[in-house]
């Protein structure tokens, strides 16, 4: 109020003065108004605050380093339970950073710039230990996990692939075996419907079927076609003649086995029935 009422007071001793103000005396009067405010104006200076941007930690080192930012005409310190105080340095940009030995107790590091305050707590150097040991336990942890999860995709990406490879030449087997038999002599498909006849009421190796075909007289081109063709699981036939042998007889299983052989079934078909007899 005392700086507004200045101007007031002036203007009324000067009007006082003299009734006929000139120009000289009403530019004077403005000025000083303008100077004072414009004083005013400059006295409004906007600080930087004070500002902890990162805490960083090196174990190897056993170092922490703590960088900010602040007002650099200002003064920085900083202090450990209000002692130890210490002057930081501050760049042109305002930046700073501080660097300390890790503490081997929890420590608070208060800073300053005579404004504001900021507390930064450290950790101790045995907990921080402890800390980076679990970290790098889960993160160990997480590798086995990841590698066991890129075996499990890459097993199942494996196994669409060798599905898909399978379906395909199912395909293509069954598509040759459809041509096959359109192209097929009278008597070659003869063979195949009586081949077709047995299986539907009876088990065979696909050597017993075919003796069989011969017995029946089909000549040797045509019974051979017809067991290439019939689509019969031989496995299964394997385990379907062995459960015949068990309806109307006991066998042991080297017995079972020695007998399928005989019927035609190879080691591999006998061995399958063996395996898949129930209990």
């Amino acid at each position: 109020m005392k700086k507004l009422v200045l101007p007031l007071l002036l203007s009324t001793l000067l009007f006082g003065c003299t009734n006929n103000a000139n120009d000289k005396e009403e530019t004077f009067e403005t000025t000083v108004e303008s100077t004072i405010i414009s004083t005013e104006s400059s006295e409004t200076i906007e600080v930087e605050p004070l500002i902890i941007k990162e805490t960083s930690y090196d174990l190897n080192e056993k170092t922490f380093s703590i960088v900010g930012s602040v007002d650099k005409s200002n003064t920085l310190t900083m202090s450990v339970s209000d002692q130890n105080k210490k002057s930081i340095e501050i760049s042109d940009s305002g930046s700073w950073i501080f660097t300390d030995t890790i503490p081997e107790n929890e420590t608070d590091y208060v800073f300053t710039d005579g404004i504001t305050s900021e507390t930064i707590k450290i950790d101790s150097l045995s907990n921080l230990m402890k800390i980076e040991a679990k970290k790098q336990e889960e993160i160990e942890k997480q590798k086995q996990v990841d590698e066991e999860e890129k075996i499990r995709k890459e097993k199942e990406a494996a196994e669409r692939e060798e599905a898909e490879k399978q379906k395909k030449a199912e395909e293509a087997e069954k598509r040759s075996q459809e041509e096959a038999i359109n192209n097929a002599t009278r008597e070659q498909k003869n063979a195949l419907s009586k081949a077709i006849d047995y299986l539907d009421y009876s088990a065979f190796s696909k050597s017993g079927l075919y003796e069989q075909l011969i017995y029946e007289q089909f000549p040797e081109e045509a019974a051979q076609f017809a067991v290439d063709n019939v689509q019969a699981d031989w496995n299964e036939q394997a385990l379907n003649k062995a459960l015949d042998y068990l309806d109307y007889s006991s066998f042991s299983d080297a017995g079972l086995y020695d007998q399928l052989v005989f019927e035609g079934f190879t080691s591999e078909q006998a061995q399958y029935a063996i395996d898949n007899l129930p209990n």
